[in-house]
């Protein structure tokens, strides 16, 4: 009864499988923790682009028309491929005016659209002061165009990246005239 006992505890087939099995968890965690890094990276990237690409399309006109933002809007879910663009996106353009030399920007006017998540602009609401990065540099007379994309983040798979509104800013003077006011 213990040449039986013996034989089994000599023996080393098997091991292999019981070393796979052991780590297997740990490399099942690391491929998906690497996939919803990834995923929120692609979004990150897509957000960025979609801020960038809104501000510099409204920079080019010498005016800008409520029915060219709202255009330029619907464009989202395909800017916003493969994430959903309704409940969690929202894209918000302003027009930034500095009306003199020593006067601080105001906010002209604004837009949104893109998607139906409630969040407000960080440049701040028409009428008021402008919300501009210290460095950006503004003279009296002239004009931003402020594109904003937020997008509610909800993770994937395991939450290593947590729940987030992703925002990205982007700042363009306009190219042909002031965009002082939305027509």
């Amino acid at each position: 009864m213990t040449q039986p006992v013996r034989r089994l505890l000599k023996s080393t087939r098997g091991a292999a499988a019981i070393e796979f099995a052991l780590i297997l968890p740990l490399l099942v965690v690391t491929l998906l923790g690497t996939l919803e890094v990834g995923r929120f990276v692609q979004l990150s990237m897509k957000v960025q682009n979609v801020a960038g690409n809104v501000g510099d399309i409204m920079s080019r006109p010498e005016e800008v028309s409520g029915s060219d933002l709202s255009a330029l809007f619907s464009a989202a879910p395909v800017m916003m491929n493969p994430f959903d663009a309704g409940a969690k996106l929202r894209i918000i353009v302003s027009g930034v005016i500095v009306p003199g030399a020593d006067q601080p920007p105001e906010v002209a006017w604004q837009s949104a659209g893109g998607g139906s998540l409630s969040v407000a602009s960080t440049v701040g609401q028409v009428g008021e002061t402008a919300n501009v990065p210290d460095g950006l540099v503004t003279f009296g007379g002239e004009a931003l165009v402020v594109a904003e994309t937020v997008y509610d983040y909800d993770p994937w798979l395991l939450g290593i990246v947590p729940d987030r509104l992703v925002r990205e800013v982007a700042y363009f003077r306009p190219r042909r005239g002031t965009l002082a006011s939305l027509n």
